[in-house]
């Protein structure tokens, strides 16, 4: 009975756990969103090639999305393209502070 109890008490802290680990990326990439067109703006980019950058980047996040899924699906490698999927999220959206002034380009790869 008290080793039953463990195991909830430890499956219970990692849905917690995996929970705030989503949080956190949730945020910072619906964060990212809603200054993409201004962050691209000021990175020098006009409106016409902002549109295309944002519309081709979320045909690509949907794309990977649907090709990383039938990987998984087969593989049955839930976790580790769980954990891959976080960890590029939250290192992407952070490393576009490392864009220089005319860096538009490469800030679009992140974005």
């Amino acid at each position: 009975m008290e080793n039953q109890r463990k195991k909830r008490e430890i499956i219970i802290g990692f849905v917690l756990f995996m929970g705030l680990v989503n949080f956190f990326a949730d945020m910072t990439h619906e964060g990212a969103r809603s200054i993409y067109g201004s962050y691209l703006g000021l990175l020098g980019m006009n409106a016409a090639k902002i549109g295309f950058i944002t519309g081709f980047g979320e045909f690509v996040g949907y794309a990977l999305r649907f090709w990383s899924g039938r990987y998984t699906d087969r593989s049955k490698k839930y976790w580790l393209i769980a954990l891959v999927g976080f960890s590029i999220n939250m290192a992407a959206i952070p490393a576009l502070v490392l864009v220089n002034k005319n860096g538009w380009l490469l800030a679009s790869f992140s974005s």
